[in-house]
């Protein structure tokens, strides 16, 4: 049964789903909300028009950040009425990067996305067919196995600041930086051979090992470190975002430089 009553947090959810084109039927289906209440406190709903989502800038840093995001903490869904749903998810404790983020895909898809909390993870999602136009565009993947084991770029003819983007992106979900290192990690063998190929195009030093997993039912892990006495290089190059063990360690190098 469909409630009377809502909450804020439903008002803000429904107030984003207009604002990306969803429609009057999905969000019923999605928020369990009824038809009245919604034209109630969204008097506009009735005219207004559904715009999908299109791509707002052609800046490939950008874009590139948002693959490589994708790529590591994403994944899509189309319903069954044919709803392209894209997710990205992150732990509670990154609110600070997570709002940072939310201006980036704004910048980048003129929307900003829907977020939800569940558990301990935070959700931010967008339904739009033109952002997973854009993520196959780069993107390729295995449709009947996990995305995470077999996502990659479509060849390694792009930008430098594609590449650069991409490497930010890929730090921050598939990434590790301490006072020692920064590491890339991915079951994906063919999205580390991209990282490496970048790397080596912007002149990073690096080096790749493979984990060997002795349990049967995971699979290798593929791994690129970059050593402590290039990290700086990698640093103002990429400038990656103050994320999870990055702030600490950007704190360090700071101090350093300007000490």
């Amino acid at each position: 049964m469909k409630s009377n009553k809502i909450t804020e947090q439903q008002l803000d959810e429904v107030a984003l789903m207009i604002n990306n084109g969803v429609s009057l039927r999905q969000i019923i289906k999605v928020t369990n909300i009824d038809k009245t209440s919604i034209y109630r406190r969204f008097p506009g709903i009735k005219t207004h028009k559904f715009n999908p989502i299109t791509i707002q800038s052609n800046d490939e840093e950008l874009i590139g950040e948002f693959i490589g995001l994708f790529a590591g903490d994403g994944c899509f869904y189309k319903d069954s009425i044919g709803h392209y749903k894209i997710f990205l998810y992150f732990n509670v404790k990154e609110r600070k990067y997570v709002d940072e983020l939310k201006e980036i895909l704004h910048q980048l898809f003129g929307k900003y996305p829907m977020q939800n909390i569940e558990n301990n993870k935070i959700i931010l999602k967008y339904y739009s067919q033109n952002i997973y136009k854009l993520i196959r565009e780069y993107l390729d993947w295995n449709e009947t196995g996990r995305k995470t084991h077999s996502i990659h770029l479509k060849g390694n003819q792009y930008r430098r600041e594609f590449k650069i983007g991409f490497l930010r992106g890929s730090l921050d979900s598939d990434g590790y930086f301490s006072d020692k290192k920064i590491s890339f990690a991915s079951s994906s063998e063919k999205l580390i051979d991209n990282i490496k190929t970048f790397l080596t195009d912007l002149d990073i030093p690096h080096h790749y090992y493979e984990y060997i997993e002795k349990r049967s039912n995971r699979v290798n892990m593929h791994h690129v470190n970059i050593r402590r006495s290039d990290r700086e290089k990698f640093i103002a190059l990429i400038n990656p975002r103050e994320r999870k063990n990055i702030t600490n360690a950007l704190a360090e190098i700071r101090t350093r430089a300007t000490g």
